[in-house]
Parts: C-alpha cells; sequence; structure tokens
C-alpha cells in the first residue's frame, strides 16, 4: 500500500508539471485538474479506479490552435485582441496540453494496476 502511495506521489508530481496550466474541457474541470499536488493526487486515485481516464488524456493532450502555447503580446495582436495586463511582461507558459499525455496515461494506468494486482492476488 505504501508503494502505491509513493507511485501516486511520483505521477502526481509529474502530473501537475505536465499539465498544471492545461484549459479545461470535458472531463479535465473543477473536479478533476492538475493544478496543484493533492489534487493531482485525488485524479490519480479517480484514473485508478477507472474514471473517465481515456476523456482525461485526451483533454491533457489539447495542442493549437484548440489552446495558446503562450500568453504573450504577439499571440493577441494575431487574433485582434489587445494585450488585457496592462505594463506586465508576457507569460512563458500557456493552456495547451502536452504530446506526451498517451505515454504518461498509460505508463500510470499499467504500473498502479500492476502494483493493484500484486496487493490482492
Amino acid at each position: 500500500l505504501l508503494l502505491l502511495l509513493l507511485v501516486y506521489a511520483m505521477f502526481s508530481v509529474l502530473a501537475v508539471n505536465l499539465f498544471g496550466t492545461t484549459k479545461y474541457a470535458a472531463r479535465l474541470g473543477p473536479t478533476a485538474n492538475f493544478g496543484n499536488w493533492v489534487k493531482a493526487m485525488q485524479v490519480c486515485y479517480q484514473m485508478v479506479t477507472g474514471d473517465e481516464w481515456m476523456t482525461l488524456m485526451e483533454d491533457c493532450s489539447v495542442q493549437p490552435p484548440s489552446c495558446m502555447d503562450r500568453f504573450d503580446r504577439e499571440h493577441f495582436a494575431l487574433i485582434g485582441q489587445e494585450w488585457p495586463f496592462g505594463d506586465r511582461e508576457d507569460y512563458r507558459f500557456g493552456d495547451c496540453g502536452s504530446m506526451t499525455a498517451p505515454f504518461f496515461f498509460m505508463a500510470f494506468k499499467i504500473v498502479c494496476e500492476a502494483i493493484m494486482l500484486n496487493l490482492f492476488i
């Protein structure tokens, strides 16, 4: 059981780094997101129980033009809007997901289900 919690913790840290700023979609939202470590741990538990993890994987794989890869003045000018943040500097992150999402989710499912299988058999 301790090994399972350790694996959850490691995958949660990785998920926060990879998908922490990903925009909300069909499953990724207030009840399932990787905004912080605690929420990521909850989502890891939900994924192990099979709670729409495939939809979550698709939401975390979102790429442009469905999202903005960087929030900066140039992108806002391209879409015909003014920079809404006044004289603040550009952000170096966007709200896109990662192309590594399928690998992350598959690895998580395989590792955690193998541990669960060994716990009960």
